[in-house]
């Protein structure tokens, strides 16, 4: 009959939009990155560019960073920026994807009244000031005996100000963009490098299967955009 050829023809057209828009859906993915953090934003055009690569829509979240990693890790959100390995301990769900993001350093400021090397971690009296979502320098500090005082203020000078209790903090520096918490006195403060480490882009383990060809399209990816050297070569 007529009709229920026109039925039916009607019904595989609806069928086959219907699969067409889940497969658009399905061809894009939320990555988390630490809100507020200057230094990572031109990262952001090579993790794009890397997943357009291979047919992926990429839409950024900006979140505090110890929210972003759990959601991550939870699979509500489809991978992070980029991240040092010292997650992984702590986040199993996420795999790195094995092409080097960046390189960094883990710096201790210290007021110039106390004294300014890896050992002030290991007094148990000492506070040291942290970034509230810093997991690399929170993770960090947990492995020493001094205390932890989380800040979430982007305004750290006035906690290393002469009527503060507090006379560290441990911060993330990126070479060529200074630290995370854009410390700058160096009449008052004085600094030391801990440690150097490896940053990385990590994928929720529900997307194991893409991490070669990402991995391939991200070595792409880096060696044809130019990283700013410095902040002052961020775009606007």
């Amino acid at each position: 009959m007529p009709g229920k050829s026109v039925w039916c023809l009607m019904l595989l057209c609806l069928s086959a939009v219907a699969m067409d828009s889940k497969q658009v859906q399905d061809k894009s993915v939320v990555i988390g990155l630490v809100q507020d953090v200057d230094y990572i934003l031109p990262y952001e055009d090579i993790i794009a560019r890397a997943w357009q690569d291979i047919g992926y829509e990429v839409h950024f979240e900006r979140l505090p960073g110890d929210r972003s990693l759990r959601m991550s890790n939870r699979g509500i959100l489809d991978g992070e920026l980029v991240r040092t390995q010292i997650i992984e301990a702590s986040h199993p769900n996420l795999l790195r994807v094995p092409v080097l993001i960046a390189k960094g350093e883990l710096l201790l400021f210290c007021r110039k009244t106390v004294p300014c090397n890896g050992g002030a971690l290991q007094n148990k009296r000492n506070i040291i000031g942290v970034r509230s979502g810093s997991l690399t320098a929170i993770e960090f500090l947990s492995q020493h005996a001094a205390q932890s005082f989380l800040f979430s203020s982007p305004d750290i000078k006035s906690m290393l100000s002469n009527d503060s209790r507090l006379n560290y903090v441990l911060t993330v520096g990126v070479s060529g963009y200074g630290n995370l918490d854009g410390i700058t006195d160096p009449v008052n403060l004085a600094s030391i490098s801990l440690v150097e480490f490896d940053a990385w882009h990590y994928v929720h383990k529900k997307h194991a299967h893409l991490t070669v060809s990402l991995a391939e399209s991200l070595r792409r990816a880096r060696a044809t955009y130019l990283v700013p050297k410095s902040r002052q070569d961020l775009p606007d």
